[in-house]
Order: C-alpha cells, then sequence, then structure tokens
C-alpha cells in the first residue's frame, strides 16, 4: 500500500469475508493482522456500505429488515390515527417511504430468498 500512496486506519477497517455456499474453512486470523502497524481488523459479520448492508452469504435480510423497521418507525404514529387517515392514504404514504430505500438496492435484491420476497409483497400490499 506505501507503492500507490494510500493510508490504511485500522480502527475504522473492517473485515467481511464472502463466503460460498460450501463453506469452505477460511483462517480468517490471516487477514486480521496488519504488517506494518501490528494491529487487529475487527472481523465483523454484516456490513453497510453505501447504504446497503450486506452480509457473509450475500442473502440481504438484514438490509430488508431493517427497511421495514425504519418504515415503521416513520410511520408509526400515522397508522394510530386510523380514525383520520383512510387505506388509501396509508397504503400511499408506505410506498413513499418504503420504495425508495429498496429500489437503491434493486438489482441486488433479484436474487433474494422466497420467504424475505414474500414478505416485502406483503408489507407493500399491506393497508
Amino acid at each position: 500500500m506505501a507503492n500507490n500512496h494510500l493510508a490504511l486506519n485500522p480502527n475504522q477497517t473492517k473485515l467481511l469475508l464472502f463466503t460460498p455456499k460450501k463453506n469452505i474453512p477460511i483462517s480468517k486470523s490471516d487477514f486480521t493482522i496488519l504488517p506494518q502497524t501490528n494491529t487487529m481488523i475487527e472481523v465483523v459479520s454484516h456490513a453497510k456500505l453505501l447504504g446497503l448492508i450486506l452480509n457473509e452469504n450475500l442473502t440481504f435480510d438484514l438490509h430488508i429488515h431493517d427497511n421495514i423497521r425504519k418504515t415503521n418507525c416513520k410511520l408509526g404514529t400515522l397508522y394510530q390515527q386510523n380514525c383520520y387517515i383512510n387505506c388509501w392514504t396509508k397504503h400511499s404514504l408506505t410506498l413513499t417511504f418504503l420504495l425508495p430505500s429498496l429500489l437503491y438496492g434493486a438489482p441486488l435484491l433479484t436474487y433474494i430468498h422466497s420467504t424475505l420476497k414474500s414478505k416485502l409483497e406483503s408489507y407493500y400490499n399491506k393497508k
């Protein structure tokens, strides 16, 4: 890295290994020590990168659950006012808050598991 004039801050660096489905044993200790400073790199099971939450198996379940949770927090107080808001307005508000966050990573979400897909569809059609 010195040849490229790049600096690495070990306190802000995290290690996330993307492993194949066959779980080939990989020693994470080989990757965790920086020889220049002799410091350890934190090994994580998931990380947020450009707004997407990635995990070791690239299943995107954490990303989907996090977006649904955030949407529920934003709309929770509105949904409690059942007598003032009709179903169409609730559905429109849900789409307004949920769709932009999911469409950002849509090309990557094409291969999600069917249970996550059904959960998203049920949330999308919730009235």
